[in-house]
């Protein structure tokens, strides 16, 4: 049998009996993943703590992002999650937001970025800024 990439399905039955009563709208999985779109237009974004992707995506909107800790679960990611919470990118989720806090856009592009244009600028430097060879890989 193929894996099914998505939430099981009695774990969004659970999710959805515990937000019985609460405001809140689940993905069925049909029709095209609205994530993206829900980034984008997102207020505040709580994310669970076992997926790394999901809190970089999440960093990467500039909004206030909390992480849910789950219970039973190791600590694999504890430090990746430390060094998020100390440079202001996330905050635990207990049970509030916090209105006043704007969060902080995680964006390591312009520093891989500043890193190439530095090492490329090297490189030209050393070769009389001839082109007919290419820069050292990375």
């Amino acid at each position: 049998s193929q894996h099914q990439w998505g939430t099981p399905p009695g774990a969004l039955a659970a999710l959805r009996r515990a937000l019985e009563g609460v405001p809140h709208w689940c993905w069925d999985g049909q029709g095209e993943n609205p994530y993206f779109g829900m980034l984008a237009w997102a207020d505040h974004l709580l994310v669970t703590e076992d997926s790394v992707c999901m809190v970089s995506e999440a960093c990467a909107t500039g909004r206030p992002v909390y992480v849910v800790a789950l219970e039973g679960r190791g600590r694999k990611f504890a430090a990746f999650h430390r060094r998020l919470r100390e440079l202001g990118h996330t905050r635990p989720f207990r049970g509030r937001l916090d209105p006043a806090w704007a969060g902080r856009r995680l964006d390591d592009m312009g520093a891989v970025a500043a890193a190439l244009a530095a090492r490329l600028a090297q490189w030209r430097e050393g070769r009389g800024a001839a082109l007919d060879s290419p820069p050292p890989a990375l």
